[in-house]
């Protein structure tokens, strides 16, 4: 159900993730210059026109639709955050899973079997002799009626039930797997919390700026627009799902290729906005894009297009 969550909502947000990895993957193994080119092409105008989607001219009380958005977690496109929102609900209902099924299953089972594996490791560590489990007992009285012409006899003998020697291990395995996703699931969910805001943030996209620049001191303000201004959080999040997925060295490049055309045209006006979006856009395959009805962008040709699809999207 996460999952789906994921790519029905992420699909909605107006770039496909999935095609992106695949072209990543797909730029790693390209030989000619041109395809690669492409690729390359493909990937910048894609992320470009998402961030361009979102800007939009600030009317008047624009500050208190941010403040009310942000304060009831409400995700919006143009405010650079959509994804981000629904990449950290989508880990908490990956620990909320797993989670409800030690629940549901301390519900059937009953004598608190949500602390089954706790009590079990404690008794191994305190060298406490493992008696046989409330949970499954192997011995249990049974009874049985006999009857006679006249009346019924009911009789009350000892069972052995060996079922449940397979039945212990089983819910075991179950118990500790479920421990280990919450565990797993719930430091994801940190690792990304810490990736995705404050100054590591910043570091990771100014060290790939730095690898692809002659000069390795880029300047604070220019770069710190570049991220904050231009691509946001859904931006840094999308860039950092195709380093996990494909490769870092591909990404890189990527970033390098987004700086320079915001460097042409977005430090110019203040940071990258319409124009800019506009400008990647044509420096990128001037006669693919065109303007709409509305002054937006329209792009008529597609560069890259693949059938497979990527699980870890």
């Amino acid at each position: 159900m996460p999952r789906m969550l994921w790519r029905s909502l992420s699909a909605k947000s107006g770039i496909n993730i999935v095609n992106l990895v695949d072209a990543a993957l797909n730029y790693q193994t390209a030989d000619r210059f041109e395809d690669r080119n492409k690729i390359m092409t493909y990937l910048t105008r894609s992320i470009d026109q998402y961030v361009y989607m979102r800007k939009r001219k600030r009317k008047r009380f624009d500050f208190i639709r941010r403040f009310l958005a942000f304060m009831l977690c409400v995700p919006g496109r143009r405010m650079g955050s959509y994804l981000l929102i629904l990449f950290f609900v989508t880990k908490l209902l990956f620990i909320a899973n797993s989670l409800g099924q030690l629940f549901l299953l301390n519900i059937f089972l009953g004598h608190n079997f949500a602390s089954y594996g706790v009590d079990l490791i404690r008794k191994i560590l305190n060298g406490e002799e493992l008696a046989e489990s409330i949970y499954f007992p192997r011995v249990t009285m049974c009874e049985f009626a006999v009857r006679n012409i006249q009346n019924v006899h009911v009789h009350t003998v000892q069972c052995v039930l060996p079922i449940n020697l397979f039945n212990e291990k089983a819910f075991l395995f179950i118990w500790f797997w479920l421990a280990f996703l919450t565990v797993c699931n719930t430091y994801d969910l940190l690792a990304w919390f810490v990736r995705s805001f404050g100054r590591v943030r910043y570091t990771y996209i100014k060290k790939r700026l730095e690898l692809m620049q002659s000069d390795t001191h880029l300047r604070r303000m220019p770069a710190k627009e570049f991220i904050h201004r231009y691509l946001q959080h859904d931006g840094v999040l999308i860039l950092r799902l195709l380093s996990y997925n494909s490769s870092d060295l591909v990404v890189t490049e990527l970033i390098q290729q987004l700086w320079q055309f915001y460097k042409r045209v977005g430090s110019g006006g203040g940071g990258a906005g319409s124009t800019a979006g506009s400008a990647v856009s044509s420096a990128v395959n001037p006669a693919s894009s065109r303007s709409g009805p509305a002054g937006g962008r329209q792009v008529s040709v597609r560069l890259f297009d693949s059938n497979a699809s990527r699980d870890d999207m």
